[in-house]
């Protein structure tokens, strides 16, 4: 069954329940199959033909979803692009993704007219007429998104994920988590990217209801989970530590699971979340795969990130019990993200390191790419971070290593501070929560926020290539 066909089943089967949420419009299912009808009639009629890859350049919001759907209606491949990116970096994206039109909310008309590609108001596409017979299914292996990755590391990629992908990580993640009708899942992570568009999908698949969010805002996601309506929610890091700052009500026992992901989940983060009454889970994923590879079940408070989801296999490369690459494979496994042909023995390395426990469990540690070698010891930025993020005057805090002739490499940390504090006192304050290898050697205090992702991922390539770039004009720098 496609992506479309699951849409279809699904407003025969539950026509009245609310699929959609958002402020004071919803939609039920059977409304949103009748207007993603409308939508890929409106795209027939504009001369589209299915296998033909559309751009989707849209605020979070129904007009994301109804053109989203209605292009798979279509069995068009959907490239979901950054709604904030300038037109310079989106233009290489969409000719990279072979789009050939743009579909496009009224917000970014303007950036869309300035990808040279023919345009589709998302608007008008829904005012057309259903196409109701969307012809032969497309089989499981076709492509049915062409997502990019966050480009934490470096420039994002384009990640082809067919309907057997998807569909595939929506079952796991339903299988772990236990979710149906009934159920509600806020969505304030941006569609473009597959922690959003996950969350589509698995409403699809579940019959749960979608609690969307136009962007991220502390107060209104930590009212929301208060609320009552919701049962789950997924967050990043960053954005669970701001909700949890701002909420001003206790959370509902409703809650039965809030997915904590796109980063590392620091255990004193976790207690503090669960002590407020939200149940939160770990959760590793990437665009490769679909979203999860491994989640914790309801219930698991270890500090692991638990079981990988039904379906997909992981092992680590090196020695039984030690740390090393992860590798994963599996049905919701892009065979277009690999280096080789499909086959049964393809792995794909993520680039992530962490060690798998005796029990089954991954334990994620961080990127080899991010692993910084002084003197001959490793150093994991995120352990660092950790300490620095802790200390009631930091407001955030990254860490990277830069070249150095007598180490090969020296820990920098750059810090925005919360409050004033000497540099001294910081360095004094934090000294003795590290190893000698983990101190920093070069410290960077700044006042602007530090470059993250949309998920709110902190790009750490970003931060190491600006100091590269101007490290000996920062005035703030000292050497110990």
């Amino acid at each position: 069954m496609s992506i479309d066909q699951l849409l279809q089943d699904r407003a025969q089967r539950n026509p009245d329940a609310v699929a959609l949420r958002s402020g004071t419009r919803q939609l039920t299912w059977s409304e949103l199959a009748h207007a993603a009808a409308c939508v890929a009639g409106s795209m027939q009629r504009h001369g589209l033909e299915p296998g033909n890859p559309v751009g989707l350049l849209a605020d979070n919001g129904f007009s994301f979803v109804v053109s989203l759907l209605g292009a798979l209606w279509l069995r068009s491949p959907v490239v979901p692009l950054h709604a904030g990116l300038p037109s310079s970096q989106l233009a290489p994206q969409a000719v990279q993704s072979g789009a050939v039109a743009i579909i496009h909310d009224e917000p970014h008309g303007d950036v869309a007219s300035s990808l040279s590609l023919p345009l589709l108001s998302a608007e008008s596409l829904a005012l057309g007429t259903p196409l109701r017979e969307p012809g032969h299914p497309p089989p499981m292996h076709h492509t049915a998104t062409i997502t990019f990755t966050s480009g934490t590391t470096g420039q994002p990629r384009a990640v082809p994920l067919s309907h057997g992908n998807h569909l595939a990580s929506a079952a796991a993640s339903a299988r772990r988590l236990s979710t149906g009708p009934g159920d509600t899942w806020l969505s304030c992570l941006p569609l473009h990217h597959v922690g959003g568009l996950a969350i589509i999908i698995r409403a699809l698949h579940d019959g749960f209801t979608v609690e969307l969010l136009r962007r991220f805002e502390p107060r209104a996601v930590a009212n929301a989970l208060a609320s009552g309506r919701v049962t789950h929610a997924s967050l990043v890091t960053r954005a669970l530590e701001r909700t949890l700052d701002s909420a001003q009500k206790p959370f509902s026992p409703r809650l039965r699971g809030v997915l904590v992901g796109g980063g590392l989940f620091p255990e004193l983060l976790a207690q503090r979340a669960r002590a407020a009454g939200l149940p939160a889970l770990r959760t590793y994923g990437l665009t490769e795969a679909a979203s999860q590879v491994a989640t914790q079940a309801p219930g698991d408070t270890g500090p692991s990130c638990g079981q990988p989801v039904q379906g997909i296999e992981v092992r680590i490369e090196g020695a039984a019990g030690d740390e090393g690459m992860i590798l994963i494979r599996g049905p919701m496994v892009s065979a277009g993200a690999r280096d080789t042909p499909p086959g049964d023995d393809d792995w794909l390395a993520t680039g992530d390191l962490g060690q798998i426990d005796a029990e089954g469990n991954l334990w994620v540690s961080d990127r080899r790419r991010d692993r910084i070698v002084t003197g001959g010891e490793n150093v994991s930025p995120i352990d660092v971070e950790t300490v620095l993020n802790g200390h009631p005057a930091v407001e955030e805090a990254a860490v990277v290593g830069l070249p150095d002739p007598s180490w090969g490499e020296v820990v920098c940390a750059v810090v925005r501070l919360s409050r004033p504090i000497a540099p001294q006192q910081l360095e004094d304050d934090t000294i003795e929560q590290l190893a000698t290898h983990q101190r920093p050697r070069r410290w960077v205090h700044i006042t602007e926020p530090l470059p993250r992702t949309a998920m709110g991922k902190l790009q750490r390539a970003t931060v190491q290539a600006q100091l590269l770039q101007d490290f000996d004009a920062t005035d703030s720098k000292s050497d110990r």
